[in-house]
């Protein structure tokens, strides 16, 4: 932690906590940003894994305007969203008088139980559990898509696909992809913990920035112990990943439009359906049996609940665009306790233009297939990348079948990471 600007400048770590049993108070006391955000935390205990935690939001509006006043609390509030110019003790603001002093929102964690089960929450936070913030960006989409969030640990964004870039912008070449980026800094200062957040490019990691009080110990490394496996673990399953064209012969054919894995334990009369990425924009159904797989069984609804398309009638790309990010929830679907991936039944259902066409397993003599099955870890080609630029060797496969080992040497960049 860090008394001043250059000791500052050093910070590569983030932040997270671990509670003592008492209240955590975080005071808002400063912001540079004209951005919407939210702010949130997530608790959790050794062994299990933040991103998989219910994820819980203190601030739905992080404008300073919305969070700071002047003269008397709610008395005036900030002309401009980036106007603070003023932050000091009481009694040691050089030139200014009482009137001068600002006055910030208070927020306080809540827990809701150790399975999350109250629905009325408590600000004593017992001891024992890790705390990590995050801030949703004002432009990112859904609240549930969790592949969006700006973590403050490192190590959470790396896994989501928010990589530490070695220059300016988003120019994925720049990226160093075995690390994370760098969301959140912490420093402290006359007594206080600061906790400054970064909801942009810029990285001045100032955007949000409050106070972190309370009965908490700051944690030591930016490392998640993830859970250890099960003692009794379950019974192995099978699993691939359907990819698929949504066009049809006017596609791009990089088979990411639609993409989900499936797993199977044989004797069982459920698979799981786990929504990967949606590389196209056309409203496309995932079924079985001629069933939608859900209530709403749109694949980007279901790589990301609450995403809409823009006012064409078109959605935008989800896990597609270099990284992989962070699949839709497993959804359980029920089928004979026969079931085998020769039938498996699934087939897709592309709305475009009033008109609809189903994409299935099969295909036409001499014509292209707009579906393939593959295995569990196979990873699918980055946006408007034709599948055999990823992987060269499928040209060898439409030659002759027997050649069906083409998934197994991909092009690096050619990929999702």
């Amino acid at each position: 932690f860090y008394n001043s600007a250059e000791e500052m400048a050093k910070v590569e770590q983030g932040f997270s906590i671990t509670t003592e049993g008492g209240e955590i108070e975080l005071p808002y006391i400063y912001g540079a940003t004209i951005n919407t955000n939210m702010l949130g935390y997530v608790y959790y205990k050794d062994g299990q894994d933040p991103l998989t935690q219910p994820h819980y939001i203190l601030m739905r509006d992080g404008r300073p305007k919305e969070n700071i006043y002047w003269d008397s609390w709610q008395g005036t509030e900030l002309h401009e969203n980036m106007q603070l110019s003023v932050w000091g003790d009481k009694d040691s603001i050089a030139g200014h008088g009482p009137s001068s002093l600002l006055y910030g929102t208070n927020y306080k964690l809540a827990f809701f139980g150790e399975n999350h089960e109250l629905e009325t929450g408590t600000y004593d936070f017992p001891a024992g559990y890790h705390v990590v913030f995050f801030i949703r960006p004002m432009d990112c989409g859904s609240f549930e898509s969790k592949g969006k969030y700006n973590y403050s640990l490192p190590e959470l964004n790396r896994r989501i696909g928010h990589y530490y870039m070695k220059g300016p912008g988003c120019d994925l070449s720049q990226a160093d992809m075995t690390r994370g980026s760098v969301k959140a800094v912490s420093w402290t200062y006359k007594g206080h913990r600061f906790l400054g957040f970064e909801d942009g490019a810029d990285e001045d990691l100032n955007d949000i920035v409050f106070w972190v009080d309370g009965a908490y110990t700051p944690d030591q490394k930016d490392e998640i112990e993830v859970p250890s496996k099960d003692p009794d673990p379950e019974p192995e399953a099978q699993s691939w990943i359907l990819a698929c064209e949504d066009l049809g012969a006017i596609g791009d054919f990089d088979f990411n439009d639609v993409v989900f894995g499936i797993s199977y334990v044989a004797g069982r009369d459920f698979v799981t359906v786990t929504p990967l990425a949606a590389g196209g924009n056309l409203p496309s159904v995932i079924k079985y049996n001629g069933m939608p797989i859900a209530d709403n069984a749109e694949i980007h609804h279901l790589v990301s609940p609450g995403v809409t398309p823009g006012d064409d009638g078109k959605y935008p790309f989800l896990n597609t665009r270099g990284s992989k990010g962070v699949a839709g929830d497993p959804i359980k679907v029920k089928v004979g306790s026969d079931f085998s991936m020769e039938k498996h039944g699934f087939t897709i259902t592309v709305e475009s233009n009033g008109d609809s066409r189903t994409i299935t397993m099969g295909t036409e003599t001499g014509k292209a297939p707009m579906m393939l099955c593959l295995p569990g870890d196979w990873i699918w080609p980055t946006e408007w990348t034709r599948i055999d630029a990823a992987y060269p060797a499928f040209k060898d496969w439409v030659k002759d079948v027997n050649e069906n080992e083409w998934y197994k040497s991909p092009v690096e960049d050619k990929i999702v990471q």
